[in-house]
């Protein structure tokens, strides 16, 4: 025997399912993934191959598995060439589901709530609630969905409601302006706003005294409502926004800053109106950026000029005449090589050729014999692939194929001794050959080494 190749095809729950097998001995085991299984190198008997075969196993572990038939197929190819199939199919009825564990958000005005249309994929109409079907609290609770299987067991499923609870005063404190013409009232809540002048944004503009309220109703259609009051003063206001760098300080009003924030003063007056003045001060940070370079190994980066090798670290001041300067950071590491994987019989009969494949993830792919594919058909012999990945980086690896030479043996005989007596006939290998070692003797096969 050459190979068998055990595949599992017709997979209906995708990811879920998947072929296993316990270790065999005297056989070369090879996962290739989850649903293909390749052994090789036979040396044990038919009995301890039929046993090995025996021990691949297929695992299901969806919830609620789709029902159907899978089929898994045995593959056997031969040292001459000769392949033999034959499948096995495994059939999956179909399960009484509670569907998967569900966690939901809701608004506390929509309680009371029927729980059964929040189950989630796959669950069936004939199970029963614990502890009740219908959410009565306006609080976080755990509910179960169980489906009865008959002697099997039950499957459950859980369903954790979650109640949001409604924001207020999401527009702050009623306000109070002076010497200005206009405010903008804003709201933190994403959703379909709806204010009492008509307007649908997220913010309005007001140049009016009064009252201003909205309506938002969010994505899971929880409602929100608030009132601010404005009202516009006569006082003299001087405003002013300034941003600087940081590390910097503002002298403002008699007095230096060096903290980001707003800051007020104000001159009172008997005879006149009040003057006030605002100040919105930012201090920048210095922007910072880091970036990775991934180069190819034994290779250098060149910067600005300067060349620099793997692991080196460069720090640049990049600077900017209208804003503050960026501090850069640039790390130069190794680019991570795919490691290159073949598949090939080592040991070949005389005369014959095997394939040999590389994993495929490479742009490019050139073979000491010429060939420029992932994979060739060759002789006896060592060969060398030179592989170069996205990024332009190569790397080499050779392998050799031998050619196992042929058998060598001696015979010894022995005559009977008497005319009722069996001679026989002792067959010894000296040499050579792929073991197990078979036998014809007058046109009949046999594995032992001693005939009478």
């Amino acid at each position: 025997m050459d190979s068998i190749w055990i595949e599992l095809h017709a997979g209906l729950d995708q990811n879920k399912e998947k072929l296993s097998v316990n270790p065999c001995s005297n056989y070369k085991l090879q996962i290739l993934n989850d649903t293909s299984i390749l052994l090789t190198g036979f040396l044990g008997t038919d009995a301890e191959l039929a046993s090995c075969i025996q021990n691949v196993f297929y695992e299901n572990k969806q919830k609620c598995p789709q029902e159907g038939t899978r089929t898994i197929s045995f593959v056997l190819k031969t040292c001459d060439g000769f392949v033999y199939r034959a499948n096995s199919y495994i059939h999956i009825p179909q399960y009484a589901c509670a569907g998967l564990d569900t966690s939901i958000l809701i608004c506390a005005e929509n309680v009371p709530l029927s729980l059964q249309p929040l189950l989630r994929q796959n669950s069936g109409n004939g199970g029963r609630w614990s502890p009740d079907s219908i959410l009565f609290n306006k609080q976080d609770s755990l509910f179960y969905y169980i489906e009865d299987r008959g002697n099997c067991s039950p499957d459950t499923a859980k369903l954790y409601v979650r109640i949001k609870n409604k924001q207020s005063n999401f527009l702050g404190q009623d306000v109070k302006l002076y010497n200005t013409s206009d405010y903008e009232i804003k709201t933190n809540i994403n959703g379909s706003h709806l204010w009492n002048t008509g307007s649908k944004s997220k913010e309005i503009r007001v140049t009016r005294n009064g009252t201003y309220s909205v309506q938002i109703i969010d994505s899971t259609n929880c409602v929100y409502r608030d009132t601010i009051e404005i009202i516009f003063g006569k006082n003299y206001v001087d405003s002013v926004s300034i941003s600087s760098c940081l590390e910097d300080s503002i002298y403002w009003r008699n007095k230096w800053l060096v903290a980001s924030g707003n800051y007020i003063d104000s001159i009172s007056s008997s005879s006149d109106c009040d003057s006030i003045f605002l100040l919105n001060l930012k201090f920048e940070p210095l922007h910072s950026k880091v970036k990775t370079i991934n180069v190819c190994p034994e290779k250098t980066y060149m910067y600005k000029g300067k060349i620099y090798n793997i692991g080196d670290q460069i720090i640049d001041t990049v600077s900017a005449v209208l804003a503050c300067d960026t501090i850069l950071n640039i790390d130069i590491k190794s680019h991570n090589l795919t490691p290159i994987q073949f598949t090939a019989d080592s040991l070949i009969c005389v005369g014959k050729t095997t394939s040999i494949s590389s994993n495929n993830s490479y742009t490019s792919y050139r073979w000491s014999s010429g060939e420029q594919n992932s994979s060739i058909n060759k002789p006896a012999g060592t060969y060398t692939l030179t592989v170069t990945d996205e990024n332009g980086c190569e790397q080499s690896i050779s392998i050799t194929i031998k050619e196992a030479p042929a058998v060598e043996f001696t015979v010894e005989k022995t005559d009977p001794l008497c005319a009722e007596d069996f001679g026989s006939i002792r067959i010894n290998k000296t040499g050579g050959g792929i073991d197990p070692i078979q036998y014809r003797v007058n046109g009949q096969a046999t594995s032992s080494t001693k005939i009478e």
